[in-house]
């Protein structure tokens, strides 16, 4: 289901779900990313979150971001470094134009207030746009969390549970076990 979403998405979800599926990063941690959040001098990236679900007990979190996460990475980078990579303006702006294209002069409606879009998504904006996204494709709903299951189940099953706990970020092997799930014939 998530190839028909993406499939269906705008550029920037459709990135947020590649990386996420690539990483298993949490949403709230894909939706905060900046430029300046990226070290981008060695062959693996490592994206540290300015923040994240442990930062308040001082844990640290950086995330590894391969050859693959940076080809998804790099049509985002040419902003200012502070700048969040993924805006749900650009997406509103590009979906307003789509359908002015679309309607006549006179046949386009006459906007009323509408509260604008924030300049970065949020994991509850995130969660919901999949959502849209996943009736505008026909297929059963998902949602963003889903993906860090998936990443870490399938981390497991190539390079066992102590390469999930590493990727997933955890510091317990029981939290992991509970995110990255057993081969049902294993």
């Amino acid at each position: 289901h998530v190839d028909a979403v993406l499939g269906v998405a705008p550029p920037q979800i459709k990135a947020m779900i590649e990386l996420q599926r690539l990483t298993g990063m949490r949403p709230d941690e894909v939706t905060i990313m900046r430029p300046c959040d990226i070290d981008r001098t060695g062959e693996v990236w490592v994206y540290t979150p300015a923040d994240h679900k442990m930062s308040y007990k001082d844990f640290d979190k950086a995330v590894l971001l391969g050859p693959k996460a940076q080809a998804i990475l790099a049509p985002w980078l040419d902003q200012p470094p502070t700048a969040y990579l993924f805006s749900p303006k650009e997406v509103s702006k590009a979906a307003i134009e789509k359908r002015r294209k679309r309607l006549k002069p006179k046949s386009r409606p006459k906007r009323g207030k509408s509260r604008l879009p924030r300049d970065h998504y949020d994991d509850e904006t995130y969660c919901r746009a999949v959502k849209r996204l996943c009736q505008k494709a026909g297929v059963p709903k998902w949602t963003p969390n889903q993906l860090r299951h998936n990443a870490g189940t399938e981390i497991r099953r190539k390079h066992g549970l102590e390469a999930a706990r590493l990727i997933l970020g955890h510091r317990s092997l029981a939290t992991t076990e509970i995110y990255a799930e057993k081969e049902l014939n294993a």
